[in-house]
């Protein structure tokens, strides 16, 4: 069991890791992605809360990680992945059902996936995440409880900070399409503009 712990863990907190390291990087676009599925589910009044929620969301998933893969505030951090894992797999499937918006955003711009593919990975991190759940007293660390404390906290303060700088500046890892450096002229692709012309014909002497 101690290598199926250890795959879990390794899988879990590395996903976790990725998915809030990419949103972290550009909090802008997740905020941008929060206003989709606002604007689909009909409440858009929330867009306010779409960046405050993206810097919420990137650091969650980071620290839960973090934890999880390192062991730092194991049972916190095994604890959150089930509980996140047991909101966004169910979520994920109706938004696959539904369609309401093509892109999950999971990860950002680095990697885009459909709905439905979302909700197989989903599946796939939900079952590690009740293995480390279930075990999770089974595992143990070299350092004291200050030193997991501090270690928290630094990886919390860490992410946030990065997710501020990210949001003054630019994304120190840039995924986006239109990059600083990338040809824009070899990006847009032009379209054959296609226009419809209704004509009504009127009798001038019957009207």
């Amino acid at each position: 069991m101690r290598f199926w712990l250890w795959l879990s863990r390794i899988v879990l907190g590395g996903i976790f890791i990725f998915s809030g390291f990419v949103k972290a990087i550009d909090p802008l676009g997740s905020a941008y992605k929060f206003t989709d599925y606002f604007l689909a589910f009909d409440v858009e009044w929330l867009s306010f809360s779409a960046l405050p929620a993206a810097i919420i969301l990137s650091t969650l998933e980071f620290i839960i990680g973090a934890g999880v893969l390192l062991g730092v505030r194991i049972r916190l951090s095994a604890l959150g992945a089930l509980l996140f894992m047991a909101f966004f797999t169910p979520l994920t499937l109706y938004i696959a059902i539904t369609d309401p918006v093509p892109d999950c955003g999971c990860f950002g711009d680095a990697i885009i996936i459909s709905n439905w593919e979302t909700f197989y990975k989903n599946i796939f991190i939900l079952a590690a995440a009740i293995v480390v759940f279930i075990y999770r007293k089974q595992i143990s660390v070299p350092w004291n409880r200050f030193t997991d404390k501090m270690l928290a906290f630094v990886l919390t303060a860490g992410i946030i900070a990065l997710s501020v700088y990210c949001l003054l500046y630019l994304p120190v890892i840039d995924f986006r399409p239109w990059k600083v450096g990338n040809d824009v002229s070899e990006l847009v692709i032009p379209t054959e503009e296609v226009a419809e012309t209704y004509l009504i014909f009127e009798n001038q002497e019957t009207g």
